[in-house]
């Protein structure tokens, strides 16, 4: 396969994911899906005409529109499952990840609201708990990978903060400040419109917020935090002495 044709599969099936998580979250519209997703109506309706085809996505007329559904997981064929199951286990998995519990509220006319309230009041803790499950779900991806022989687990896995410039998530689980975006006290919680893309960018992030979080890994995670400092000035961490080879200690 040459680069170009592998490049273009890569970017067909990125394409193919993006449009599977965003439908994950709720049934859009063809026109809906094209301005969450950033991706041209040519490219958003080949992708839809085909997962409607491999039955993994079905059309329902609602309320005078026409909604992109996904199929749930007992209706989906075995290659639907496959082929789905490692993207919607990244982007349901990143919820628990980040300590956050959402409630879904239907308030008519085809819409809902949804609630994020923080697992943990305390900053400090809720780094200690993401660490923890960040960790445990890279492994869980790689068994996964292994167990099934589909390197889509990692793949998708390692995309799971892929979106962090519009997934609001992020921003509510480490109490970062953006534009348009409440920060959260332990006790509030916040209330959009489910399905709207906020206009966040990531030049706009508090230079105080920044310093607090790379603060409070340096506390939480003394070590590595170190460790990861020196690798990145280049020093192989990785490379130690035998002990028959140890560099002497004795005054010379």
């Amino acid at each position: 396969m040459s680069s170009s044709t592998h490049y273009q599969e890569k970017t067909r099936k990125e394409n193919r994911n993006k449009i599977i998580s965003i439908i994950n979250q709720k049934p859009l519209t063809f026109t809906e899906i094209i301005r969450q997703s950033g991706l041209s109506r040519g490219v958003v309706n080949r992708h839809l005409k085909k997962l409607e085809e491999e039955e993994i996505i079905k059309k329902e007329y609602r309320e005078g529109k026409i909604l992109n559904l996904l199929l749930p997981n007992e209706k989906l064929s075995s290659e639907g499952k496959k082929s789905t199951e490692p993207i919607l286990f990244t982007v349901d998995a990143l919820p628990y990840i980040l300590g956050l519990n959402i409630f879904l509220k239907e308030i008519g006319n085809n819409l809902s609201t949804v609630e994020i309230r923080m697992e943990k009041a305390d900053m400090k803790t809720r780094i200690e708990l993401i660490g923890k499950r960040l960790g445990v779900f890279y492994l869980f991806a790689l068994m996964k990978t292994l167990e099934e022989n589909n390197a889509d687990w990692l793949k998708e896995a390692g995309s799971l903060l892929n979106n962090v410039d519009y997934n609001s998530f992020v921003w509510i689980a480490f109490s970062l400040s953006k534009n348009k975006a409440p920060l959260l006290s332990s006790q509030k919680a916040i209330t959009e419109q489910a399905g709207e893309k906020i206009d966040w960018n990531l030049t706009k992030v508090e230079n105080k917020d920044i310093a607090t979080f790379k603060n409070l890994l340096k506390q939480i995670y003394p070590q590595e935090f170190k460790e990861l400092e020196n690798v990145l000035k280049g020093q192989k961490n990785y490379e130690h002495h035998t002990p028959n080879d140890s560099p002497s200690t004795e005054p010379r």
